[in-house]
């Protein structure tokens, strides 16, 4: 039997997670319910957790999005239904399960189908957005750090497009050192 627990706690203490949710799902039920079981279901400070996590996550989204250019886009899964008899939910987008070859994914799905509806949405939206970001940020273009720049200008050199060049370019990109070589 499910326990009475109080609705909204975590809305009220960090706001609501519905950006991400709304990024994730397109169809308005869909958003109504999942929205509803992250805010509403369990206890206080799991409510509050799961908002907390989810807005922090959004966040992290939006982001990676303007960093490098890739919309959020949902990942390939498993699909599933989570829950009790008197509290089952098929969840509506996939639940991503990365693992090495070594571990049995079908065990693993089977486990995460015990959960309660508002753990099993919150963790797969968590991997949903973690699977996403692993993949953008992996094909996004390397960034040189400020430290190495820092190091490399103090040197005399630049780097332009990730790479060392001698000396210091002048705004036609020609180095102190062709400069030298075209006199």
């Amino acid at each position: 039997m499910a326990k009475n627990h109080k609705k909204g706690a975590g809305v009220k203490l960090v706001g609501n997670p519905s950006e991400l949710i709304n990024t994730i799902l397109k169809d308005a039920a869909d958003r109504k319910d999942v929205t509803a079981q992250v805010t509403e279901h369990g206890p206080k400070h799991k409510q509050v957790l799961n908002a907390l996590l989810l807005r922090r996550l959004y966040k992290l989204v939006r982001t990676i999005e303007e960093k490098t250019g890739k919309e959020f886009s949902e990942q390939k899964g498993f699909t599933l239904t989570v829950g009790k008899e008197e509290d089952e939910m098929q969840l509506p987008f996939a639940i991503p399960v990365n693992v090495s070859s070594g571990f049995d994914k079908k065990k693993i799905i089977k486990a995460i189908s015990k959960a309660p509806a508002h753990e099993a949405l919150t963790f797969t939206i968590s991997l949903q957005v973690i699977e996403w970001a692993i993949n953008s940020l992996a094909k996004a273009p390397k960034v040189v750090s400020k430290k190495k720049n820092a190091s490399a200008q103090k040197n005399g050199l630049q780097i332009v497009n990730n790479k060392m060049l001698d000396g210091v370019m002048d705004s036609n990109g020609i180095s102190d050192k062709e400069w030298k070589d075209i006199r």
